[in-house]
């Protein structure tokens, strides 16, 4: 199933961040938009699709990741079709909300889910190599575009997306691709039901918690801050590249080797990251990672020229290490039975807060402020996280919820 999860990941990039600022300059023509005004619709998009994304999490714990991923991918082409359509800023709304809950959220949700339900003591090992793929190919994202921008025109190239979402991931949803090993009379990592308790797995511990035990837990709400507090300052950043260098690296190299030691370092990362989830606390990565994230955000805020690069190498090494432990802290903290509703919960965190990083960015500019301003601010609400990490422990026991 690691092959299902990966293209699923990879088939995300029409909605991921990574995926629509190769588009924000022809955007900005085409529609004639402000940059406030991109990233306002933008905005608006993700917070409706965050809104809706529970949906998908319930649907998997009902019917399953085959029959919910198989839908997902299918709407998923049909809003890349929409997508090369639009002329109006309504439409383009339309878009961005269908790409951002479809894309980034949905099929993102349904992958992670995929390897948690097929792998237990080895899930950070597995999900460190499959997000070290995913980079690599998703790094090319950039380029791929770019070229079918200018050869073939923004919007032929969202329709080519379509119809290749279609051809990687209908025929193993269709076919050989099943939603947990108990299908086919098989255990997580492969283990019979002794194993796994010789391992500390027991059944019992592998359904884990309810959704309504799990937010009564401290650990719950401490993650989901986490894990929006890195999809606002990550999207951000990523996003408003090209004019974050204007102000702080202009002459020096290009914005594009910044993104490119964003994501040489996120690879290398998530699978050192991936390692180090199945043998160290996963608490202690949070934490390290947090002030790796501070100390990146320092050299971004207080200096200019090459740090602008070191700045974005090292937020893409912590961002690599926070990836892998997502990866795998839900499921061991809460369990399987109802991973797809209690993860929904973060994934509407992730898409809500993707959509206020940039935003905020291209306000302050407006605005007239600087760009440092934003980064500042991003900061504050690192070293708010990094006093969170603090406390972060593993749920002790279920909180009984009738």
């Amino acid at each position: 199933m690691i092959p299902v999860a990966v293209l699923g990941f990879v088939s995300t990039v029409p909605g991921q961040s990574v995926g629509v600022a190769a588009f924000n300059e022809v955007w900005r023509e085409d529609l004639s938009l402000s940059s406030s005004q991109l990233s306002g619709l933008y905005a608006l998009g993700t917070i409706f699709a965050a809104v809706l994304l529970p949906l998908t999490g319930i649907s998997m714990d009902r019917w399953g990741i085959r029959r919910t991923m198989t839908i997902v991918v299918l709407g998923l082409a049909i809003a890349c079709g929409w997508m090369s359509l639009v002329q109006e800023s309504w439409s383009l709304l339309i878009a961005f909300f269908l790409l951002r809950f479809l894309g980034q959220g949905s099929l993102s949700l349904l992958s992670t889910n995929t390897l948690a339900m097929w792998f237990h003591d080895r899930l950070g090992t597995v999900a460190g190599f499959s997000n070290l793929l995913v980079t690599l190919i998703m790094g090319l994202a950039p380029l791929l575009l770019g070229w079918g921008i200018s050869h073939m025109g923004w919007r032929f190239t969202y329709q080519l997306m379509g119809v290749a979402i279609l051809c990687v991931m209908l025929p193993p949803l269709l076919t050989w691709f099943r939603n947990r090993p108990e299908d086919v009379g098989q255990r997580p990592d492969g283990k019979s039901g002794s194993e796994l308790e010789r391992g500390g797995a027991s059944e019992a511990g592998l359904q884990g918690f309810s959704w309504k035990e799990a937010v009564l837990t401290r650990s719950y709400w401490i993650l989901i801050l986490i894990k929006t507090s890195w999809a606002l300052i990550g999207t951000g950043l990523i996003f408003n590249v090209q004019p974050l260098y204007v102000e702080k690296a202009q002459g020096y190299l290009s914005p594009e080797f910044a993104v490119t030691c964003f994501f040489t370092t996120v690879a290398i990362s998530q699978l050192v990251g991936g390692l180090l989830a199945d043998r160290l606390p996963l608490h202690h990565l949070i934490f390290a990672a947090t002030m790796g994230m501070c100390s990146s955000l320092i050299l971004l805020w207080l200096f200019v020229g090459v740090p602008f690069f070191l700045a974005y190498a090292l937020y893409g090494a912590v961002q690599g290490i926070i990836q892998a432990v997502s990866s795998t802290i839900w499921v061991r903290y809460f369990g399987r039975k109802n991973i797809g509703k209690i993860k929904s919960g973060a994934m509407v965190a992730m898409v809500a807060g993707s959509s206020i990083g940039p935003l905020v960015m291209s306000l302050a500019k407006d605005l007239g402020w600087t760009f440092s301003l934003s980064v500042l601010a991003f900061l504050i609400l690192a070293v708010i996280n990094g006093l969170a990490a603090t406390v972060l422990r593993p749920p002790e026991a279920k909180v009984t919820c009738d």
